[in-house]
């Protein structure tokens, strides 16, 4: 028996990520699905509010991670793809005249020799994270290494080194004429640059002059399931620099002792900037300039003394644990400065995180609320247009959500105290020119106190899938049909044993209310029976393919003429079996000449 050779009876359909990209024009939007070693590409249309497949491509291999990126300002994306566990990176552009994508640079992530990257811990998934402007991108290849790749054209003022077989340590190619926009990577070392054990997640924070990273990580080893005293504190976050002139990081501020769950970081942009780090338990804000506060959403993430208050703490931890909420494998989302949304696990419950401000961009509370609930998240990513948002769930579909823009009163708690309005109290007099803008501009900045932005969600189209496989069994067919050796209507012969063995199979797939029943049938591949040689210079702008029955008078006669030059006579013509099978042509039209094959 060889285990080295299988036949794909049907391709990957499980959503495997997901990102929305400008990558067949500038303006475009297009989500982008990997689907097991298969990548597919959607056009996003707002009007009709659905997705129109475009075009699909096989990968050689499973992806790991998938980003898009802006090599030239004003141009189309470019997909950096994360291939074999961390071990190179592919840069993939759209070719117009081919109608798919090409790839047009290849790196090397891991060294061929470097004994790091033989084994690879388990459960551990890299990461890719792009600037917002652009500059550079970072891929978390190992637990303690980060590779930093700098990107844009020659006007940026980097030094560009020549595209050959190898740079330093780590060997990359780049297509000539059609260059992928990555410049030669920089290592980063965790412990040497960093002084941490191992990074967590890695993400880019936007409104700085440079690129600026926020890494999530932990100075000493711990290990979630023994908590003690000495390992509660253990999580860090460091907001790095990242020089791409001289090829290092510098560290801008940094945030220590966090709780020891934190498994992810959300980057907030401008204005409000920031990051939320989400734990197990509680969310925590953090920012270079203003109040830091971490929030409690259950009780576990309270500390023993105050767990059984139910008012809120004065110190740095704010306790909401009424909201019983529970982070663990969740998935967010910022729709804007002030709004995330979570996916919960594992009931699907979705929640919108608002950032209540006092000021302009000081944070001082999070607000929870519930718009819905759907099937768990795998991934989520928002459209560039802040109105869709397209959810990869537990079960391998994809849901396009639109996102309706609305407000919601803030509790009274935090609603603003009660002021004068701009004129009471006063002599009435006659409103002037002035007084009306004045009033206007009054009455817009209470309600922004006084309200906040929220949305509402509408699944509006789904890509189905038939996927995961819970049992597949093979397809037997009916016993009254067996025992009388009936022929089904569409089967070959020998009735329905030919539906037996590998013809066809029952599968039951996702899971819960997105059960199914399904029904799969092996399908003829396609095969080259032969080929014809073109003349050359002719361009063909039309191809038909013909069939005609053995029965009509050009093949009977070809039929004929063949079995006399066997030996048959004239009065009794046979048709020889080659020619009793449909006969098939091929029309080719073109503009100065026609041919039939």
């Amino acid at each position: 028996m060889s285990f080295a050779l299988f036949q794909q009876l049907a391709p990957a359909s499980v959503v495997d990520s997901c990102c929305f990209a400008s990558l067949t024009s500038s303006d475009a939007i297009n989500l982008v699905l990997t689907r097991g070693d298969r990548l597919e590409i959607y056009n996003l249309q707002r009007r009709q509010n659905r997705l129109v497949f475009a075009f699909a491509a096989p990968l050689f291999g499973r992806p790991e991670a998938v980003r898009p990126f802006r090599p030239q300002a004003g141009g189309p994306e470019h997909l950096a793809v994360v291939f074999r566990r961390a071990r190179y990176l592919s840069v993939l552009r759209y070719e117009p005249e081919l109608g798919s994508i090409q790839t047009c640079g290849q790196h090397l992530l891991i060294a061929a020799g470097d004994p790091a990257g033989a084994v690879l811990p388990e459960g551990f998934r890299p990461q890719l994270a792009v600037d917002p402007e652009n500059r550079c991108l970072v891929v978390h290849s190992l637990p303690d290494r980060l590779v930093v790749f700098p990107a844009g054209g020659d006007s940026s003022g980097l030094r560009r080194e020549p595209a050959g077989p190898a740079v330093g340590s780590l060997p990359f190619h780049q297509d000539a004429e059609q260059p992928s926009g990555l410049r030669a990577p920089f290592v980063v070392q965790a412990w040497q640059k960093l002084r941490l054990h191992h990074v967590e997640d890695v993400v880019f924070l936007g409104g700085y002059h440079q690129p600026t990273m926020a890494v999530l990580g932990q100075a000493q080893p711990s290990w979630g399931g023994c908590i003690s005293e000495t390992s509660k504190g253990e999580s860090s976050v460091l907001i790095v620099v990242v020089d791409l002139v001289q090829r290092t990081t510098h560290l801008v501020w940094a945030s220590h002792s966090l709780p020891h769950d934190i498994f992810q970081l959300v980057p907030i942009p401008p204005p409000t900037s920031g990051v939320l780090a989400i734990a197990k338990n509680s969310v925590t804000y953090l920012k270079e300039h203003g109040s830091s506060f971490c929030q409690a959403l259950n009780p576990a993430g309270l500390e023993p003394e105050i767990a059984g208050k139910s008012e809120k703490s004065g110190g740095a931890v704010r306790n909401e644990s009424k909201l019983d909420i529970l982070l663990t494998k969740c998935r967010a989302v910022v729709l804007s400065p002030t709004v995330v949304l979570f996916s919960v696990h594992p009931h699907g419950r979705l929640y919108l995180a608002h950032l209540v401000l006092a000021g302009q961009d000081a944070v001082t509370d999070i607000v929870w609320t519930s718009p819905g609930q759907h099937v768990p998240a795998w991934e989520l990513c928002r459209s560039p247009s802040e109105d869709f948002v397209a959810l990869a769930d537990a079960s391998g579909n994809m849901s396009l959500l639109r996102a309706q823009l609305s407000k919601k009163k803030l509790p009274s708690t935090l609603q603003p105290l009660k002021r004068m309005k701009l004129g009471e109290g006063a002599t009435p007099a006659a409103p002037s020119e002035k007084l009306k803008e004045l009033k206007v501009i009054h009455e817009q900045l209470r309600d922004t106190s006084r309200f906040i932005r929220s949305y509402t969600f509408e699944v509006k189209d789904e890509l189905a899938t038939i996927g995961p496989l819970q049992c597949l069994q093979q397809w037997c067919g009916d016993r009254g049909e067996e025992e009388s050796g009936e022929k089904p209507a569409g089967e070959g012969a020998g009735g329905s044993t030919a539906l037996c063995g590998t013809q066809r199979f029952l599968g039951c797939g996702g899971i819960g209310s997105r059960g199914a029943l399904h029904i799969m049938q092996r399908a003829v591949p396609l095969e080259a029976l032969t080929e014809f040689d073109l003349p050359d210079g002719v361009s063909f702008g039309a191809v038909w393919s013909l069939r005609q029955a053995p029965d009509e008078p050009m093949i009977a006669e070809a039929g004929r003429k063949r079995s006399l030059e066997d030996g048959a006579t004239d009065e009794a013509p046979q048709i020889t079996a080659e020619v009793k099978a449909p006969h098939r042509f091929v029309l080719v039209s073109g503009g100065s000449r026609s041919m039939l094959l």
